[in-house]
């Protein structure tokens, strides 16, 4: 996430994404009205590598291993590193569909796409339980990458000086319970 807050003279507000007071809102259109959102309170590790903030959470694996993944709004899969695929019920000759490929950098990589056997969820939030989700599996520097097939389900609202994050349901969801 490439923001950071011009209120707390840190430069600019990044590109899409509204920060005031400290606060990033993912689908709500009034941020300068504080952090008073409801929902299930996730807490995150906030990582500052200068204008950058990069939140990280606990995602609990099908076999109950506990791993350290970055929120990654800009990606839709959710990515795992390659040492996790027994943690999710997988073996190499599992359904597992293979790519490979070399980058921008000529550096090689080998992707690997399988169904997780069984549920996937945020330590603090296993209400938000994602069953037999698709997995990307890759050699990254990071545990995993949680992204936007996970969190759309939800409103997300960061509070970077919390530091927290809050999953909360859409309007429309609203809607259809009342």
């Amino acid at each position: 996430m490439d923001a950071h807050d011009s209120h707390l003279g840190r430069g600019p507000v990044g590109a899409g994404i509204g920060l005031a007071n400290g606060f990033v809102d993912f689908g709500c259109r009034d941020v300068d009205r504080g952090f008073d959102e409801k929902g299930v309170e996730v807490p995150l590790d906030i990582r500052r590598h200068g204008p950058s903030v990069d939140p990280f959470t606990t995602l609990v694996l099908p076999s109950g291993r506990e791993v350290v993944v970055e929120v990654e709004t800009g990606s839709n899969n959710l990515i795992l590193d390659t040492r996790f695929l027994a943690d999710c019920g997988v073996g190499v000759d599992d359904g597992v569909t293979t790519k490979t490929g070399v980058d921008e950098t000529d550096h090689h990589w080998t992707r690997r796409w399988a169904t997780a056997q069984g549920e996937v969820y945020l330590a603090a939030a296993p209400q938000a339980a994602q069953a037999q989700p698709r997995v990307q599996f890759q050699d990254i520097i990071h545990d995993g990458l949680i992204g936007a097939d996970h969190l759309d389900r939800y409103r997300l609202h960061f509070d970077v000086t919390g530091p927290r994050m809050i999953l909360s349901p859409h309007a429309s969801a609203l809607r259809d319970v009342s």
